[in-house]
This record gives structure tokens, sequence and C-alpha cells, in this order.
């Protein structure tokens, strides 16, 4: 059964969601003040179909579907990496949490592969909960969702104590390189040592012409852009040294464990 955050309240359009969810379904999600109670996973494949139609993602904001799908594809195998690394270390994760999970795609690896574990999607903007309860339904009960954790910024009130992993992606769209040290340093205290922290995120180049040529080699070989584009202009996106430092100053023994054109999946583990 799913169940959504104490606190969470849908919005007109997870409503709209939901109503969908529940046509031709044995027996009705019940709606209440605190969240819902009733499964949503028997429409899960329903579902599913729907999130990929543009009507139901109005998170996207007239990104081209087709894109946002093929850059979803291209992140699979760092995703399945910092999972099979995870489980060297660890096999069995009690509770992974997603930091700003979006639609869940990366939580929903993590699952996939320690089928013990649970999860707790987070996410600051509600209108996504919609298309990421449709993909994380296969999960059942082992899915809690909740509103929290804005514009990546890893807190204790966001995240429980004693959190085995976590998982996040694009910090550097909502956080510059002090962001990024307050998260990290969050993180480690939230953390059990032997804890993983995992970002997959754009780098910057300090402005040396390395960025440009990265991105202009890329076209035919991955999508344009991984990931969404920066959302504050103002932020300059650190290089894998500062991300790096901000890591292991932390406590993480951190390093790069994949790399595409300007993409890389970091990874710490709390000493």
């Amino acid at each position: 059964m799913f169940r959504y955050a104490k606190h969470f309240t849908p919005g007109a359009g997870v409503l709209a969601l939901l109503t969908v969810f529940s046509v031709g379904a044995c027996s009705r999600a019940a709606v209440a003040q605190v969240g819902v109670t009733e499964s949503v996973a028997t429409q899960a494949q329903t579902s599913v179909q729907a999130a990929s139609n543009d009507d139901f993602l109005p998170q996207l904001q007239g990104v081209d579907p087709a894109k946002d799908a093929a850059a979803e594809a291209a992140l699979t195998e760092p995703r399945r990496i910092a999972a099979a690394i995870v489980a060297v270390g660890n096999p069995s994760p009690k509770l992974i949490v997603d930091v700003d999970a979006y639609q869940g795609s990366f939580l929903g690896e993590f699952l996939n592969r320690f089928p013990t574990a649970r999860g707790l999607w987070t996410e600051g903007d509600r209108e996504s909960i919609g298309v990421a309860s449709a993909r994380l339904a296969r999960f059942g009960d082992r899915v809690d969702f909740k509103i929290a954790c804005a514009d990546r910024m890893i807190s204790e009130e966001c995240i429980p104590h004693g959190t085995d992993v976590i998982i996040t992606d694009w910090v550097s769209i909502h956080q510059d390189l002090n962001g990024m040290y307050k998260s990290y340093s969050a993180a480690a205290a939230l953390l059990p040592p032997g804890g993983w922290i995992v970002n997959i995120d754009h780098i910057g180049f300090g402005g040396s012409a390395w960025e440009p040529w990265l991105q202009a080699a890329r076209k035919g070989i991955r999508p344009d852009q991984d990931g969404p584009a920066i959302h504050h202009p103002e932020l300059r996106v650190p290089t894998v040294d500062e991300q790096l430092g901000a890591l292991r100053a932390a406590g993480f023994d951190a390093h790069v464990t994949w790399q595409s054109f300007n993409t890389v999946l970091f990874m710490g583990r709390k000493r």
C-alpha cells in the first residue's frame, strides 16, 4: 500500500491524476486531509502509460518528452553503477532516501537492487508526486513520499537519522559550492559510519575551453543535456575537484566513479 507522508496534502493536479488511477479498480482510493490511504498499485501499468503523456507532466513545463526520455535512459548506467558499488560496501541497506527525487527513477534503480530496503521519496515540488507514485507503484508499501528537501538541500528536517544511503542528482542546479558544503556536512551527520552519499551532477571547468569542447563533442553521442539546466543563472557550476573537496571536508571517502562529458557520478562513504 502506498503511504504518503503524514503532512502531505495532494494538490489539484495530483487529485486529478489519482482519479485516473482509480478508474476500473476494485476499490477506490480514499483521499483525506492527511493524504491517500488506498493503494494505487492495481493501476500501475495504466498509470505509467499515462505518465508518458505530456498532459500528465506539468513539471516538464514544455520540455520535449522524447528528449526527456532519452536523457533518462542515458542515466541508467551511472545509476546502476552507483547501486552496484553501494552493494559491495553494504549489501543490505535498510533505508534509502532520494533527495529532490523528481519522478523517482533513481530511487527505483536502488530499490530494484536492494529488494529488502525501504525508500523515501522527497521532493520540494508536490506536482511531481503523481508521476513518481506511478513509476514506483511496483514497490508497493516499500516507498514513502514526503514533500521536503527542496532545492536539493539536505537537512535533518527532511531525512531521518540513521539513513543508510542518500542519493540525489543535479545539486549544482540549485546550490553553489557553499550550499554543497552545507548539504554534504548535513548528510554526514545523518548517515552512520559506512553510510553512502551519491550525487550525479554536472561539473564546471573553471572557465577553460574544455566546457564548450565537451558540449560540442557530445552531439550525436549523448543527449544534449543529461539533466536540467541550472535554475539560478548567477551560480557557477563547481569543478570536479571542488565537489570532491566538499565531500571530503564533510568526512566522506569520495571519488568520481563514472563520467561522460560534463556529467559525473560522485560517491562518498562516511569514514
